[in-house]
């Protein structure tokens, strides 16, 4: 059901279901992609099949990935074929469509469906029935329908009817049958039970005990001999419901708020509203609006229309300029704090002392050197130089390991400020920045995690290194030069060279040290797809294939490597070496300026020796860091791309309007794209969304819906273009009057709660899972606000069952939770926040039919008290599901990106249009096998 896609192109994502990827044609490749119905998804990827896509990359919707999945296996084309949940993401007409498709491919071949959807089985199916991981009937569809109830169970009682069910259909193809056969897989646990429960082992086992053969049987018996029906279809039909309403009535409790627990959702962000250097407008009353697209627009404010900016434009990381080390070095000084620019100073005043005690020490020593040829004194002389020495060894040994420590200590107080604004930034990134690949979540994290803590090489070596260098160079060349400037003149003569050959090491190491870090990231990336994805690996027998792949790309990282040495390791020679002849040549000049007799003394000569060979020694010695300094520049330049990025706020310098609610939210005639280069995903689309509303979005894969709720979310931002029409500025997306680009976007998220197609639980607690992101001002407990909010959602009770109640580890390592459990879990961290606008992207497609009915309940219980009691809670559903559309008032229909229908649920399937197409199967079916399979379908329901 979760399909796998990896970092490569789309071309070599449907080559894996091939059992050779890499001999596999195009012409299969397109015909497997035909089959799969993905020609429209292949013409709207900017690259075609070349496109890179994968899990950072999002170019592909919940849809789109199962039918990249129908394609890998209709390129294999197995002898047995399993299937788990193989249109679980469709819309309700795409399912038939690649149902059929399915059945006409497997035509006499073994297929095994793992489902919870009943309606397209077909009558010579075989089902298999399960129940607690046993099966508990076997027989074929057409027997089923072929029941009518005449008597009731013998044993028939609410327990009996409210047990946990799994139901597994499996079908044996016939080749009399020229339609294909489909194998589903029911799983449906009991509301009560598995959702309000938690699941335990010793009660699933004594429940199974409690149940005998014989009562099995007879119940078995039972089902077979009564269900008769009549040649009438309606008789049939209210015979069949009749018996449903009596046995197999789902005891569905709705949780309706009461007055406090609604209080607490909807009695937040009472403020008024806070406007910045802006006068305050009149808003248009969208209370009573028909949700019609020719709603006129808000009236335009001519600060407005004059402050109005482009916005969309962002950087690309690969578009940025390399920074230089001079931009990166003057980064620190902003990003540290009070305390930490004390302990800054401090630190280099520390080098300043340590880099005076190299030239002290060389004069020092030369006298004590001097004083082994005294006339007189020699011992007590030397005695007195030794002890300076001692002194200044020791003094420098204190200044250097204190030093150090605070330029390290400040370099963590510098990764860490750029960490945050690095990560504030991205956050404020439009939704199609990270979609593209360069930008993906893998890559951000590596280079905040890494990146980060190669960048304190910077600030915890090279600024104490060069501070060091640099004075060392400084007393000692002015020193010698006051001493013997001949000498020294003829030993500085070899500097330029020096510098030339550590600059071109430099240069070539940095080049080649880039290369091995793509290099190491690219082989690495291969081994990390195969650990995420190991089962899609084994079950496509890809083992040979990843292990040419990783062992190519190790080898091209050994070359690399083998490449870098070579071309890196003369330049490294030559530096190491080049201090030998300099030392030769200046002992062999200062022989020459005593012999001649000219006025040198010996003395003189070395303390010029001393301290230029002493100070370049030195120096060479400290500069043997600058390899890591090469790499700390590259990885600084890829993290400070990140700072340089701009915010994706509102486009208003000096204006900033925090109204009190995001409702109502208007968009009139809005048009989308993602970016320039990306065709439009929303055309025209006009929408209305007032306080109290629920509306579903409807549409099938790709048509746009979750573009919508990323623009409602501010995470999509419209670009100047979009904000006018015929060069006149007019508000075509507001939020309670104020125009999108006038609107503080923080403050308008925080009004707001999102629930993702898939749940997803912090390894932690119940209580931290819930209050994940409220805020520490909050007025209320937080005991109460995480209580209250599962409530609200219906999972309470669940909790307080548990034996740590809401201090239960959930997540990787702790409580294991259903599906539903874990949806629940999302809808009470969305409440906790309190949210005006609640928006919610397919909460129940990857659930089971048990799981599912929960967050329907919760969902529902939600829509009805925000109804009844005139609420300001606004909910949006994204959704396949016929069941939420009719809980919600409203039903918006995308095809294209655009709005073609929209109206309560029941008056569109009686105009017969769009929706009606998208949801009635009659139309796909002839019409005793349309009856029989809504018949069956609904005995499946009711039975789980």
């Amino acid at each position: 059901m979760s399909v796998p896609v990896l970092n490569d192109s789309f071309f070599n994502n449907v080559a894996l279901g091939h059992s050779r990827p890499a001999e596999v044609s195009a012409t299969e490749v397109r015909q497997a992609c035909a089959f799969a119905q993905l020609e429209s998804t292949i013409l709207n990827l900017h690259n075609g099949q070349a496109t890179i896509v994968g899990p950072d990359s999002h170019h592909l919707s919940g849809g789109q990935r199962q039918r990249l999945a129908l394609a890998r296996a209709r390129l294999r084309d197995p002898a047995i074929l399993v299937l788990d949940e193989p249109t679980s993401s469709l819309d309700p007409v795409s399912q038939i469509t690649v149902m059929k498709a399915i059945r006409e491919w497997r035509k006499d071949k073994t297929t095994i469906i793992v489902t919870h959807d009943a309606s397209n089985i077909q009558e010579t199916d075989f089902v298999y029935t399960m129940r607690n991981r046993l099966p508990i009937l076997q027989e074929h569809m057409l027997e089923r329908r072929n029941l009518a109830p005449t008597v009731q169970f013998p044993e028939d009682t609410a327990e009996t009817r409210r047990t946990s069910l799994l139901l597994a259909t499996t079908l044996s193809f016939s080749r009399k049958d020229r339609s294909s056969q489909l194998v589903e897989h029911w799983s449906a646990t009991d509301h009560q039970q598995s959702i309000i429960q938690p699941t335990s082992s010793t009660a699933r086992n004594s429940w199974c005990g409690s149940i005998s053969k014989s009562r099995k049987r007879r119940a078995r018996k039972s089902v077979i001999a009564g269900w008769r029906l009549t040649a009438d279809q309606k008789g049939k039909q209210k015979q069949f419901s009749d018996y449903l309403d009596q046995h197999f009535d789902i005891y569905e409790p709705t949780y309706t708020l009461g007055k406090s627990q609604w209080d607490f959702i909807s009695t937040s962000h009472r403020s008024s509203a806070k406007v910045l250097d802006m006068t305050e407008q009149d808003t248009t009353d969208f209370s009573g609006s028909n949700s019609t697209s020719n709603s006129n627009p808000v009236s335009p404010t001519s600060s407005i229309q004059t402050s109005i900016k482009s916005q969309g434009e962002f950087y690309d990381l690969q578009k940025q300029p390399i920074d230089s080390f001079r931009r990166v070095v003057h980064t620190v000084w902003p990003s540290l704090g009070s305390r930490d620019k004390v302990t800054l100073i401090i630190a280099f005043v520390l080098c300043l002392a340590s880099a005076t005690a190299t030239p002290a020490f060389s004069f020092c020593l030369a006298q004590l050197l001097s004083a082994m040829w005294s006339k007189t004194d020699k011992v007590e002389r030397g005695l007195r130089w030794a002890l300076y020495l001692v002194g200044i060894a020791v003094a420098d040994g204190l200044c250097t390991g204190v030093g150090h420590y605070l330029f390290d200590k400040v370099s963590q107080s510098w990764v860490d400020r750029l960490r945050q604004d690095a990560f504030k930034n991205v956050l404020e990134q439009p939704r199609s920045w990270f979609q593209k690949h360069r930008n993906s979540s893998r890559q951000f994290n590596e280079r905040l995690d890494r990146n980060a803590q190669e960048m304190r090489v910077i600030v915890g070596k090279f600024l104490p290194i060069s501070t060091v260098v640099a004075t060392i160079m400084s007393i000692s060349t002015i020193w010698a030069l006051a001493i013997c400037w001949k000498l020294a003149l003829v030993t500085l003569s070899s500097l330029p060279l020096i510098v030339l050959v550590i600059r071109a090491y430099i240069i070539v190491n940095s080049k080649w040290a880039k290369k091995c870090n793509e290099a190491a990231s690219s082989s690495s990336a291969v081994l990390q797809e195969v650990l995420l994805n190991f089962e899609f690996v084994r079950s496509f027998a890809l083992e040979t294939h990843f292990g040419t792949k990783q062992c190519t790309s190790a080898n091209h990282t050994l070359r690399t490597g083998i490449k870098k040495a070579l071309y890196t390791s003369p330049l490294f020679g030559l530096c190491q070496s080049i201090t030998l002849p300099l030392t030769a040549m200046v002992f062999y000049y200062g022989t020459s300026l005593v012999s001649r007799g000219n006025g040198t003394s010996v003395s003189e000569v070395l303390q010029v020796i001393n301290l230029l060979l002493f100070s370049i020694g030195t120096s060479f010695d400290l500069l043997d860091g600058l390899p890591q300094l090469t790499a700390a520049k590259v990885a600084a330049t890829e993290l400070l791309t990140y700072i340089n990025l701009p915010r994706a706020g509102n486009t208003f310098d000096h204006m900033s309007v925090q109204p009190e609610s995001p409702l109502p939210m208007r968009l009139f005639n809005v048009d989308f794209a993602p970016d320039q280069q990306s065709a439009k995903v929303l055309n025209r689309l006009s929408l209305d969304i007032i306080p109290g509303s629920s509306l579903a979005v409807v549409g099938p894969s790709g048509s746009g819906k979750s573009t919508l709720l990323s623009l409602l979310l501010g995470l999509s931002p419209l670009d100047r273009q979009s904000q006018s029409k015929k060069g006149n500025f007019e508000p075509i997306f507001t939020f309670a009057g104020v125009p999108y680009p006038a609107v503080d976007l923080t403050h308008l998220r925080s009004m707001m709660a999102y629930v993702p197609q898939r749940p997803f639980l912090f390894p932690a607690t119940i209580l931290d899972n819930i209050a994940y992101g409220i805020s520490s001002t909050c007025t209320c407990s937080l005991q109460d606000t995480v209580v209250r909010a599962a409530k609200a959602s219906g999972i309470h009770h669940f909790i307080s069952s548990l034996p740590d109640g809401y201090n239960t580890l959930v997540g990787d390592g702790g409580q294991v939770l259903s599906g539903g459990q874990a949806q629940l879990i999302n809808i009470a961290r969305a409440l906790a926040r309190r949210p005006r606008l609640l928006i919610l992207d397919e909460p129940t497609s990857a659930l089971d039919a048990n799981s599912a009915l929960a967050v329907r309940v919760a969902i529902r219980s939600l829509i009805r008290s925000s109804r009844e009691r005139s609420h300001d809670l606004a909910i949006i559903v994204a959704t396949h599901s016929v069941e939420m559309m009719q809980m919600v008032a409203e039903v918006v229909i995308l095809v294209g990106g655009v709005k073609v229908e929209q109206g309560q649920y029941h008056q569109l399937i009686a105009n017969r249009g769009y929706l009606y197409r998208l949801v009635n199967h009659q139309k796909e079916q002839p019409a005793d096998t349309a009856l029989k399979n809504e018949n069956a379908s609904q005995s499946w329901k009711q039975t789980s």
